[in-house]
């Protein structure tokens, strides 16, 4: 029994978890072997809403050893990859998505997280920023 949960824990890939802050660049890389985890509270008292852009940068990007990112809200959940491949000919390797709106309350702390992770065995270095979107119409 213990030799089975020492392997598991050998064998687990390391899973980085880090409180983030809006509008900052954040840098990092991921492999088969490591995960990044951000997680942002949005608890402003004097806004009901957020709105979040995520801006993603793979600093070494290459077409079959993409980053995965999951963006998780409360009720919404957000994949892609980067680099964005479009018809197998143009490829972007800095991706920016928009998120729904974020509903805040004085009583209630939002929670915003992002997940970087590859399955490569080479470490990918990454640069991620969520900026929050003031004065969104």
């Amino acid at each position: 029994m213990i030799v089975v949960l020492v392997l598991v824990l050998l064998l687990a890939p390391a899973y980085a978890v880090t409180e983030a802050e809006l509008d900052k660049r954040l840098y990092g890389s991921v492999s088969v072997n490591q995960t990044d985890e951000y997680d942002f509270s949005l608890n402003e008292t004097s806004v009901q809403e957020y709105v979040i852009r995520v801006h993603v940068l793979n600093i070494q990007p290459q077409k079959n050893s993409p980053l995965l990112i999951v963006i998780k809200q409360q009720q919404h959940v957000l994949s892609f990859e980067v680099p964005a491949i479009i018809n197998e000919i143009i490829s972007h390797s800095n991706v920016s998505r928009t998120l729904c709106p974020i509903s805040v309350t004085p009583d209630k702390i939002a929670t915003l997280i992002i997940g970087i992770s590859s399955f490569t065995s080479e470490p990918i270095p990454y640069m991620v920023r969520a900026e929050w979107v003031r004065n969104f119409d």
